[in-house]
């Protein structure tokens, strides 16, 4: 059940692991954030999957690998088919 809503669906899973990120700043480049969030184990890796179209925010698709995110309530992060994080700033 848990493979059709999420490979062959392209649905979020009912369960998404939860990591609160600390930062002051007001923005926050995506690959350090996926970085902070573990999925990725270093922003080069992450620019990587920016271009190569694995990395969605809140289900959209990120192409820029100069995007960033405010750091102001959650963002739900997926890389690749099967990997989801929910980002929450303090």
């Amino acid at each position: 059940a848990h493979f059709d809503q999420v490979v062959r669906r392209k649905e979020e899973p009912d369960e998404i692991p939860e990591v609160e990120i600390e930062t002051s700043e007001k923005e926050i480049w995506l690959p350090h954030l996926m970085v902070k969030a573990g999925l990725a184990k270093s922003s080069s890796e992450a620019v990587r999957l920016i271009k190569q179209g694995a990395v969605h925010v809140n289900g959209a698709q990120i192409s820029d690998r100069e995007a960033s995110l405010e750091t102001s309530g959650s963002y739900v992060i997926q890389r690749g088919k099967r990997r989801f994080v929910r980002a929450k700033f303090t």
